[in-house]
């Protein structure tokens, strides 16, 4: 018999491959039914979440249909429309039920219901959609506290207009358009102040600042967009999208299925409640704080005067106003005037007051020639003398010169002429036999001024000196003090000479007050202190010598910041500053 060909051959192999087809088959249909039924009860746990809300919903609406039935009862002659109130109840009810557990096999609430359901979107659900810009120029002149410098209003305006027609962001546009200009001052004297130095490097170059610019910008829109997303999270939104366009500065939101469009606006149009309080300037507060500590040590350490007294040679830490005069361990006896610069430097010196960028002191007594770094020996050798008696009694100590000029005329000019200025007294020191290894010495040009340049007071005051220690020993006494405190011992107590200057400066030892090169800082901000300190301050402020001596209606509040530049081993250690406002605001303490 034949196998290949004919009618039996091909009647097997029907016979064979037709069970195997119909296998097969059976199987897809099976895999088929197993997805749909696998679909069917995803779609339908998807579906579940929104039956529940809108069960709570429909309540909702129920309840909010009967109590504004009951206030327009109550009150037959309002003008509320009916719809508006049953919305306001709607959504209040919702919120005040938005914890309750509407999902009994999953234990699920409302809020977390409506996490979960299927989101529709604006086509589909209806809603809002929000675009709101934060103004990055008006951040920049805020930071600049508005200057009417030339250079700078000419930039703004050449990056506001390129805006309207380029794809980079502001900052980037402002810092090519400044770099354009000719004679530009450094961005530093634009938009450095003492109370901004967390945010600008002082001695930073102008990269530097339009990168500190950048993070603020960035900044800015961030902490928006955190506020934003609190404030919507009060709407019962559940899947709102909110969109940052970090170039622009511009902030979308959409807002599916919220219903109460006029309480959106209202509420993230609004802004703060705000408490404007009159306040003295720290110039007028910082001089009475500095100089209370004199009778403070005499009323807490009566014991300190008798021994000084006793000892002519033991030096007086207390400033007084007026004329200045110390005797240091040379013999030398230092002449100046009170507040001074010999006066501020050793009361730096010999204080716990760390060492930093921003306590400069002016000098007092040092001018040159008109338009020349060369020195006027007649009304400056006496000061420099002091100075170089001063680094000599305390040999750890190294100091940076700053020199300052005025804005008139050229920038460049102007630099190179405080460079040799600030070289000039480095060189005077070191011909009178101070090593220069100890000195430094930096021009500033017309950066940092003390004063307005309208007017020839101003552009005197900014004609400057000014100085900055860069180094000191842990506790730096004189000799003097040294042989009073440690008697014929050869080995000095540190700590015993830290417990004994913080007792002639008692409030000066806790309390930095805010003073440097160019004086006494702006603004209401009158000094810094270590969080531990501030229960021992708040004592010596409440004392009868300091209430006495502060204006009536001075009150002082704390405002705390963290100090998160200097590393420390406290984990509560913090940089809070005393503000001083009219007795008639309250004094509020946040620290």
């Amino acid at each position: 018999m034949r196998l290949n060909g004919g009618p039996f051959a091909i009647g097997i192999q029907r016979y064979i491959c037709r069970p195997f087809k119909k296998s097969i088959s059976m199987q897809n249909r099976g895999a088929l039914w197993i997805f749909t039924i696998l679909l069917a009860l995803a779609c339908a746990y998807q579906l579940s979440f929104s039956f529940f809300t809108s069960r709570k919903e429909k309540e909702a609406n129920v309840e909010a249909q009967r109590l504004a039935d009951s206030v327009l009862t109550a009150t037959p002659n309002t003008t509320v429309d009916r719809e508006e109130l049953v919305l306001e109840f709607e959504n209040k009810y919702l919120r005040d039920h938005a914890e309750d557990v509407i999902y009994p096999v999953l234990g699920k609430t409302y809020r977390e219901c409506k996490e979960s359901e299927i989101n529709l979107g604006l086509d589909l659900k209806g809603g809002m959609a929000i675009t709101l810009e934060v103004s990055i120029p008006e951040l920049v002149e805020n930071l600049s506290e508005n200057s009417t410098d030339p250079a700078f209003t000419t930039a703004m305006a050449n990056a506001r207009e390129r805006q309207l027609s380029s794809n980079s962001d502001f900052i980037t546009l402002f810092g090519e358009e400044y770099a354009k200009i000719a004679n530009r001052p450094p961005l530093s004297a634009i938009f450095y102040s003492p109370d901004r130095q967390a945010m600008f490097d002082r001695e930073g170059s102008d990269a530097d600042y339009i990168a500190a610019l950048r993070r603020e910008a960035e900044s800015a829109l961030s902490n928006t967009e955190r506020i934003l997303r609190t404030r919507i999270d009060k709407f019962g939104v559940a899947q709102p999208v909110i969109q940052k366009q970090q170039f622009s500065g511009r902030i979308n939101i959409e807002l599916p299925g919220v219903k109460d469009k006029d309480r959106v606006r209202r509420v993230l149009q609004s802004t703060a409640n705000l408490e404007f309080w009159e306040t003295f300037e720290n110039s007028e507060i910082g001089p009475i704080l500095d100089q209370v500590n004199g009778p403070l040590s005499a009323m807490l350490y009566p014991e300190l005067g008798t021994n000084d007294s006793a000892n002519s040679s033991t030096p007086e830490l207390e400033i007084v106003p007026g004329a200045f005069e110390r005797t240091l361990s040379s013999g030398y006896v230092i002449k100046g005037n009170g507040n001074g610069v010999e006066d501020q430097l050793i009361g730096f010196v010999e204080s716990s007051k760390p060492v930093d960028k921003e306590t400069w002191f002016n000098f007092d007594r040092v001018t040159f020639q008109t338009g020349s770094a060369k020195l006027d020996a007649s009304k400056s050798g006496d000061q420099l003398t002091n100075l170089s008696e001063v680094l000599k009694a305390y040999p750890a100590v190294r100091l940076k010169f700053g020199g300052y000029t005025d804005s008139t005329g050229n920038e460049e000019a102007n630099q190179k002429l405080s460079q040799q200025r600030a070289e000039a007294v480095v060189a005077d020191l070191v011909a009178r036999g101070i090593t220069a290894d100890r000195l430094e010495a930096e021009g500033y040009g017309s950066q940092h001024p003390v004063a307005s340049n309208a007017t020839e007071e101003g552009r005197a005051k900014n004609r400057r000196m000014a100085l900055r220690v860069l180094a000191k020993d842990d506790v730096v006494v004189d000799g003097a003090l040294v042989d009073s405190l440690a008697a014929d011992s050869s080995v000095v107590d540190s700590a015993q000479l830290r417990a004994d200057a913080a007792k002639r400066a008692p409030l000066a030892s806790k309390l930095m007050l805010l003073v440097d090169q160019r004086g006494w800082q702006r603004g209401p901000a009158v000094g810094r202190a270590n969080l531990n300190d501030t229960a021992e301050i708040k004592r010596l402020l409440a004392t009868d010598i300091v209430r006495k001596a502060l204006p009536q209606d001075a009150k002082l509040a704390w405002a705390a910041k963290p100090q998160t530049s200097t590393p420390c081993a406290c984990p509560a250690m913090a940089n809070p500053s005393w503000t001083v406002a009219p007795s008639a605001a309250p004094c509020r303490i946040s620290i």
